[in-house]
């Protein structure tokens, strides 16, 4: 269950930190919406219970359906405010790991309570903040830096004065939602 938390070991305080993997899967979720996020979800849980096949297919699951939650929310919100997105992934990792210690405590009480008050609760907080980071410095890169570097003219609009041809990653498009 850890092991995306171990990934990025230097990050870590007092051995809680960011779950990285989930913010793969909200990346994907706020920008191509609740199916795509759904699959990214179980592509990246898929590989995180290659680490531990005890619980095979709970990663899976878990990060399915916080992509699709994640996606149906981000759909319905406005994403470029980092307060609302500092609430959609502290939220989102909090149900995730909510739902994942319900089955890897085997509905131990205690030991879910335990879990959920020393590990998720703290890890909640900093994949929040690490991802609304994150965001904040990806959407000043693509709306600041890039359409000023060379050769990104020729993507440039006309209308707007901004590179039209840049992604924005965490911004879905106008296009309607994902049926499912």
């Amino acid at each position: 269950w850890n092991w995306g938390k171990m990934s990025a070991h230097r990050s870590t305080v007092r051995g809680i930190g960011p779950d990285f993997p989930l913010l793969i899967v909200a990346y994907f979720a706020l920008s191509r919406g609740p199916v795509r996020g759904s699959i990214a979800g179980f592509v990246v849980g898929f590989f995180q219970d290659l680490f531990n096949p005890a619980f095979l297919g709970l990663n899976a699951l878990t990060k399915s359906l916080a992509g699709y939650a994640l996606g149906r929310a981000g759909a319905q919100t406005e994403g470029e405010n980092p307060v609302l997105l500092l609430g959609l992934f502290g939220i989102t990792a909090l149900a995730h790991d909510f739902v994942y210690l319900l089955v890897f405590t085997q509905f131990h009480v205690v030991k879910f309570f335990v879990t959920w008050v020393t590990v998720s609760i703290p890890s909640a907080v900093y994949t929040a903040l690490v991802g609304t980071l994150v965001h904040t410095i990806v959407m000043f890169s693509l709306t600041e830096v890039v359409p000023h570097l060379p050769g990104a003219c020729a993507g440039v609009s006309s209308a707007s004065g901004r590179n039209s041809s840049t992604p924005k990653p965490w911004k879905r498009s106008s296009r309607k939602l994902e049926q499912s």
